[in-house]
């Protein structure tokens, strides 16, 4: 604007000084006219020799003065604007400089977090670091105390006790897939901890550390990640459990990874049985287990923690007394069948029944041999020989139920003892229950609440006299 201006001055000026003729009566016309030429003049050659100069600076041609002393230097970064920049850029580097500790400082750091009682957070605030780096520094030393054997080592009051395995795994397409597993230690009178992993709502498996307190028989904390599932309180699972919980829950973790196939969880986030493992445990219907110790709370932190809850036993005693579903007792396995729902999701319309429901989670099955293909003639001299109707307990089977928002998931093995015609084997009821739609026939419910089942993955109608003497699952 300023140049735009002086070129209009500079015109006007050689206009004036080129006008000749001086006006009538006018003496003073021509001295006046070339003393406004001349300061336009030099108005314009200033203005040029200042732009000239901002842009030999702005290409770092012109010399910087020279500064005596940092006092100076301060008050002529201060006068050209360069104060802030020159400080946010000292601040910049101080950010990105890492800081380097020695291995005697993170020894002591870790040796002080495998204190019992204190907390990565404390821990860290006393030495001035962030609690990961903590945590990372108790693993490193207790890591290499361990593989160098020393006594002394860090992370000597890591387990309180001894680590204890409950879990139960079941075949599927060919390999053994954990459903649940629970890892787990005294961490004191009154507290455990662990790991546990197991399918939750949806069909998704989480693998979680917990750390629980009880007063004799009753849970009155479960820490989970951001939560207690009791108090409902918010936490910081690794700032506020103390260090050496955290190092059973460590331990307990690590584990669980042995147990299984690395690589199996890491690609699909599912616990594949490692086949050397398999001899260890003990065969239950379809269900493989190891109960190398129950807490007492396994299945409440699992239910608690949304995992569907750890299936039981259906019956180990196959000659024992069943109920027939119509109030009539039957000897033997004979005519004994289990018919297995894999994952049932049901969905409640109304979220208060629902809140009403799972305060005694009652499920029931109903098997109609006359809903099959065939409706039952093939087996039955009367479809309704076959009928059975029942709230299924720990004498007809077992549920495992997994509580989603909207309503729960199920999984159900459920005993169904029919009354079958004359020379009609086992295999031929098997192959009604795949075939003529005999698995289709059965089905459970939740009694008379408004709640219908979304989402269903099959299942099968299996020999529980098969099913324990095969060794097949």
């Amino acid at each position: 604007m300023k140049i735009f201006l002086a070129l209009i001055f500079l015109s006007f000026a050689f206009a004036v000084l080129g006008f000749n003729e001086v006006p009538p009566g006018d003496q003073l016309w021509v001295p006046l006219t070339q003393i406004v030429g001349g300061l336009t003049v030099i108005y314009f050659i200033w203005l040029v020799w200042k732009f000239i100069r901002g842009l030999l600076r702005r290409v770092g041609i012109t010399n910087t003065p020279k500064i005596e002393n940092s006092q100076d230097a301060k008050s002529y970064s201060k006068l050209v604007g360069t104060e802030t920049r020159e400080n946010s850029t000292a601040e910049d580097d101080m950010a990105t400089k890492r800081k380097s500790y020695s291995d005697e400082f993170k020894k002591k750091v870790a040796e002080a977090a495998s204190k019992s009682g204190v907390t990565l957070k404390s821990v860290g605030e006393q030495f001035g670091v962030n609690p990961t780096l903590v945590r990372n520094w108790k693993i490193q030393f207790a890591s290499s105390s361990e593989s160098n054997g020393d006594d002394a080592a860090v992370g000597d009051a890591n387990n309180a006790g001894e680590l204890k395995i409950n879990a139960g795994w079941e075949e599927r397409d060919g390999r053994t897939v954990c459903r649940w597993i629970v890892v787990w230690s005294e961490a004191s009178e009154g507290e455990i901890a662990g790991a546990f992993g197991g399918y939750s709502g949806g069909g998704s498996f989480q693998m979680e550390q917990f750390f629980a307190k009880h007063a004799g028989s009753e849970l009155t904390n479960l820490m989970i990640d951001t939560e207690d599932k009791i108090t409902g309180e918010d936490i910081d699972f690794f700032d506020d459990i103390p260090s050496n919980v955290l190092s059973i829950c460590d331990d307990a973790q690590d584990v669980i990874m042995e147990w299984h196939d690395q690589d199996e969880w890491e690609d699909a986030e599912q616990l594949v049985l490692l086949d050397d493992k398999i001899a260890e445990l003990d065969k239950s219907e379809e269900m493989l287990l190891l109960n190398g110790g129950d807490s007492g709370f396994n299945k409440a932190i699992l239910e608690l923690a949304g995992v569907t809850a750890a299936p039981v036993s259906i019956g180990a005693d196959n000659n024992a007394s069943v109920d027939g579903g119509d109030g009539s007792e039957q000897k033997g396995n004979e005519n004994i069948f289990v018919w297995h729902i894999k994952r049932a999701k049901f969905l409640f319309e109304d979220a208060s029944e629902y809140e009403a429901w799972k305060k005694e989670k009652k499920v029931y099955f109903e098997m109609d041999p006359s809903g099959s293909d065939d409706g039952g003639e093939e087996l039955f001299d009367d479809p309704s020989d076959g009928y059975a109707e029942f709230e299924i307990d720990d004498t007809k089977g077992n549920v495992s139920i997994s509580l989603d928002d909207d309503g729960p998931v199920i999984t159900a093995w459920v005993k169904w003892s029919p009354k079958l015609r004359d020379g009609v084997s086992e295999d031929e009821v098997l192959e009604w229950g795949a075939d003529m739609g005999g698995w289709y026939a059965g089905t459970i419910s939740l009694s008379d609440v408004d709640a219908s089942i979304s989402e269903d993955d099959g299942g099968d109608l299996r020999s529980l006299a098969d099913d324990s003497t095969d060794g097949d699952s």
